[in-house]
């Protein structure tokens, strides 16, 4: 009988033991992987900035911006062009590589100021009632949520019907000063075609809507003062609608995007000429006053690998202007928005 209760004792104090250190071992690989994360967070928002500067370099060695094509200077200095054209760059530090992509600001849907999002009525077949219905219902909703006025718009939504839907506090009354503000209108996802979540995420709202920039600093421009939408950072959709190209145009549009982006083959050396005079009078091959820097840290340890960390970072860029280094309330250098994936 002894025997048979210290052999009961003894594999239950075995399996106890098992137990804590199988606790111990996973609770030691959590704080390992979060240890990886915050340094690849750290390593990401590391290449960011020096991205950043590296533009600001690269702009005032080579003041022509333009994008697409040929520059006879850039090519006898033999040096890797920083350009707001979305090719890739990458970085190695300490343990992570770093893939670094700048893009330019000013794209997608225009939610600033006191007429946000109206370039959604552009973006919608005339023959498609339903989707004009939505977006002018939404339309309706963030009129109301940025003017100083109780009265509701045909759509719109006021004080008491966020109160009754659970959202006290609402509506700012006054321009957006947020972009995460957006998320809080009905109806945002179904006339930005985005899917529901856990799909929809924070990265693709940015990539959809322009920064907001901070208070009291105006909305980012391109080069010459141009209204056309950056073909660079254009999505393919948008670049087949606004050139009107059918498939095949398009298929050869993008490719000769990806040869500039990739091998920085000129536009004209991988386009004719009626495809290149489309892209040039419908979309702006010169650069914005303000950048956006997307990193993705990927950990190089063997036994870290797959971990990964992506950070989108927009902040301005023109060191021209009056206020960058005089402003009092400084805004001048701030961030217009950090996104953390």
């Amino acid at each position: 009988m002894a025997l048979v209760v210290v052999m009961g004792i003894t594999a239950v104090a075995a399996v106890m033991a098992a137990h804590v250190m199988l606790l111990s071992e996973t609770v030691a690989e959590e704080a390992l992987v979060a240890s990886e994360r915050q340094r690849l967070r750290y390593q990401a928002e590391s290449a960011a900035d020096r991205a950043f500067w590296l533009l600001l370099v690269d702009r005032r060695l080579y003041p022509d911006r333009t994008l697409g094509t040929a520059s006879q200077t850039r090519d006898e200095r033999l040096t890797e062009p920083w350009m707001l054209d979305g090719r890739t760059h990458a970085f190695a530090l300490d343990g992570s590589a770093c893939q670094v992509m700048l893009r330019q600001t000013p794209q997608g849907i225009n939610f600033a100021g006191s007429q946000p999002g109206q370039e959604l009525r552009d973006q919608i077949d005339p023959e498609d009632t339903e989707s004009r219905q939505a977006v002018e219902t939404f339309l309706d909703i963030a009129a109301d949520y940025v003017d100083p006025d109780d009265q509701t718009h045909l759509h719109g939504m006021e004080r008491e019907d966020y109160a009754a839907a659970g959202w006290p506090g609402l509506p700012r009354n006054a321009p957006l000063q947020f972009l995460g503000e957006i998320c809080w209108l009905p109806g945002l996802r179904d006339v930005l075609d985005m899917p529901p979540p856990p799909g929809w995420s924070e990265g693709q709202l940015l990539r959809e809507v322009q920064a907001i920039p901070p208070i009291g600093i105006s909305t980012p421009t391109r080069q010459g003062g141009s209204a056309l939408p950056p073909f660079f950072s254009c999505s393919a959709g948008t670049i087949q609608q606004r050139g009107s190209f059918d498939a095949v145009e398009l298929s050869r549009v993008l490719a000769a995007r990806t040869a500039w982006q990739q091998q920085g083959v000129p536009l004209d050396l991988s386009l004719d000429a009626d495809l290149l005079g489309r892209v040039r009078s419908r979309f702006s091959l010169d650069e914005s006053t303000a950048v956006t820097v997307d990193v993705d840290a990927v950990a190089a340890s063997p036994t870290r690998g797959g971990l990964t960390c992506r950070c989108q970072v927009t902040r301005p860029l023109d060191v021209r202007r009056p206020d960058a280094f005089s402003d009092k309330a400084r805004q001048a250098w701030a961030l217009w928005s950090r996104q953390w994936e």
